[in-house]
Parts: C-alpha cells; structure tokens; sequence
C-alpha cells in the first residue's frame, strides 16, 4: 500500500520531462566529468598564484603567504551548482584575507579579493590611493552590505570605472562597508 501512495505521488510531482531528466543516467555522467574537469583547472591555477605569492612576500603576512588552498563545492548558489578555490585564504571570525576563483555553473568565472578586519585595514589605503589606475581597468567592486553575494547585478557590484573616488557617494560607501571585494 505504501508503494502506490508513493507513486501515486511521484505522478502528481514529477511531469514526463521531470522523469525523463530524472533517468538521463548520461546527464549526470557528464555532470560529474564537468564538475572534476573544473576541479582540475581550480587546481591548476594554485601554482601560478603561488609564484605571485612568491613576489610580494615583504608586503603580505606570513599567515597569508603560508596558507594553502581550499577548494569546495556547493549545488544551489541562486539556483546553480558552483565551485570555489580560495587561495591564498585567512578566514578567522573578525579577519578575512582570501583570493577567491569562483566558478558559477550557467554563469561565470570570477576572480575576487576580499578583505576584512586587519587585513582591510592594512590595505585599505593602497587600494584607493590606486582608484585612478584600476579605474583604467575592467575591475568591479562590491556595493552591497552582504559581503556573500557573489553574482555581478547592479545592486551588487559597480565597474570602478564608473565609481567617482571624490563623491559624496563614494566616501558613505567606502565608510560603511567593513568589507571590500
């Protein structure tokens, strides 16, 4: 009797395209050859980012230079599977430093500096006094309040270009974020 509810509900649930998808055994065969292809390539980015590493030991931390890469892997970021690579990465309650490749399944690549804490702090003065230069750039940076939106929208990231540093505008933001991406 169990058996028939539940597949009386099944119909009810799932349509013939629903099941369909459901027992494409070669979709998921090449999902999983995408997703260790991708891990591959998050994987082979780390040495080169170790060479740059490399070349600024005298301004990083140690804590920084000596941390190692964290690769994980999520399935439902706005609706789509996703894959990080932080590296180089400190992430305590307070103070986050973390070079984060992100790859959003459906939508892109990204390449994200975040900073919090000290390490905001540290560097929060080199990268404004180079707001002209990264304004010659197709950089972005983060408006919003939730330092864990990752999706490019308007009401989340601004191209620097079009960010004036001497706005009223500007210095609110700046002052309130105790972030920056």
């Amino acid at each position: 009797m169990l058996y028939k509810e539940n597949e009386k509900s099944i119909e009810t649930l799932l349509n013939s395209s629903h099941l369909s998808l459901l027992k494409d055994k070669e979709l998921f065969l090449r999902k999983r050859e995408l997703s260790d292809k991708i891990g591959l390539l998050l994987t082979e980015c780390i040495a080169p980012i170790r060479l740059e590493i490399d070349r600024y030991t005298k301004i990083l931390p140690l804590e920084i230079i000596d941390s190692n890469a964290k690769i994980t892997k999520g399935e439902n970021y706005l609706g789509f599977p996703w894959t990080i690579l932080d590296f180089p990465r400190k992430f305590d309650k307070k103070d986050i430093f973390a070079l984060r490749t992100f790859c959003w399944w459906g939508n892109s690549f990204s390449i994200t500096l975040h900073l919090t804490g000290k390490y905001l702090e540290k560097y929060r003065s080199t990268l404004f006094s180079n707001w002209e230069e990264m304004q010659k750039t197709d950089l972005m940076i983060c408006i919003n309040s939730d330092p864990w939106e990752h999706h490019f929208e308007k009401e989340n990231y601004c191209p620097i270009k079009e960010c004036n540093p001497n706005s009223a505008e500007y210095e609110t933001m700046a002052e309130r974020l105790n972030f920056i991406k």
